[in-house]
């Protein structure tokens, strides 16, 4: 609907259909928190009454910012559903700002100098984004470069490689050493002393995770104790690799953590395929509870990382950002948990040496 007159109503002729004041149209339209329930639903039944537009142009430039945030994947498939969660997390907290999200992806070496890294063009482009969030897999040189851009931008931490001068600020992670140290601890609950784990200790997050596991074990008196230096072209080779190298070795082991699920996946597989029963004869659990999770047989314990949360924390910071591009931010860290299901159990007492 138009005003009487035919042309499109104004924030006047909404206010005055409202009863409410022009400022008080003006929170409700930016989502301001200062405005009661039943007043905010009498000035939305108003705009929607008589039609009101309002301009988005003039309101950007008004407060100077465009209200679009970038959501950029750094070194990874097309929106793998690990980060397609974060994205989620992140739209749904920029749909309550009134911001829109423009996702793009980036493939760069980590050798690039920062002058000479090619970055996406909407980020190139000044005064198109109001800021950035750096997800997937990262380098300091991508840092680097954004700075030189000067846009204001969060980083998901856990997956940032050889960053740890950025370490404590900017960034959002979640908690992969207190993860993993749980599910340490709960395969030590039941009963079991020869766990070992499997990871790719040189990338920094199977490393954390590492570092989790053996705090755990260390705890209650027994030693880590690591497999790493096998090959296998992907993440399932290599848990099957591993937990094969492990079988052969002689030493006992009878519960498994895996550095993701993609690797227990593989792990799990190996096992079945020596015969052995799981979780009877040996405990296997991942991390990032992935799809994959539901594959094994019986489903797979995991650590779930809480990624939507990661999402709105990185826009929430991000915001925060844009206000003050000045401020460093303290490290936002989320909680994990376990989530335990069919892969482990209960250590048999002649198997654990007892």
């Amino acid at each position: 609907m138009e005003s009487s007159s035919g042309r499109p109503a104004t924030i006047r002729e909404v206010a005055q259909y409202a009863g409410v004041g022009l400022g008080t149209v003006s929170r409700v339209i930016n989502n301001h928190p200062s405005v009661s329930p039943a007043t905010r639903r009498r000035v939305e039944d108003a705009i929607e009454k008589l039609g009101y537009q309002p301009n988005l142009q003039a309101r950007r430039l008004v407060k100077g910012k465009t209200e679009t945030i970038g959501f950029v994947l750094g070194n990874r498939d097309f929106l793998d559903p690990f980060h397609a969660k974060m994205l989620t997390g992140v739209q749904r907290y920029f749909a309550s700002t009134g911001h829109q999200v423009v996702y793009t992806s980036l493939q760069y070496s980590k050798d690039s100098s920062a002058d000479g890294m090619v970055l996406p063009k909407i980020i190139r482009l000044r005064g198109v984004l109001d800021g950035v969030i750096v997800a997937g897999t990262n380098y300091p040189n991508l840092l680097e470069a954004l700075d030189k851009v000067g846009l204001p931008y969060v980083v998901f931490g856990n997956n940032m490689v050889n960053g740890n001068g950025r370490k404590g600020h900017d960034t959002v992670s979640f908690d992969d050493v207190g993860g993993a140290r749980k599910l340490a601890e709960k395969l030590i609950q039941l009963g079991h002393r020869h766990v070992w784990y499997i990871g790719r200790t040189g990338l920094p997050w199977f490393s954390r995770r590492y570092d989790g596991y053996a705090q755990a074990m260390e705890a209650h008196g027994f030693k880590p104790m690591l497999c790493t230096d096998v090959e296998g072209k992907d993440s399932t080779h290599f848990g099957a690799a591993a937990m094969t190298k492990l079988l052969d070795g002689g030493e006992p082991v009878t519960a498994v953590c895996c550095g993701n699920d993609v690797i227990a996946f593989g792990a799990s597989k190996a096992a079945r395929g020596r015969g052995l029963n799981v979780p009877d004869d040996i405990s296997i659990a991942g991390f990032d509870d992935r799809d994959v999770c539901f594959l094994t047989e019986p489903e797979l314990t995991t650590v779930r990382p809480f990624l939507e949360e990661v999402g709105a924390e990185c826009a929430k910071m991000l915001l925060a950002k844009v206000d003050d591009s000045s401020a460093r931010f303290p490290e936002v860290i989320t909680p994990t948990e376990v989530v335990v299901r069919g892969s482990i159990g209960e250590c048999k007492a002649a198997a654990c040496g007892v």
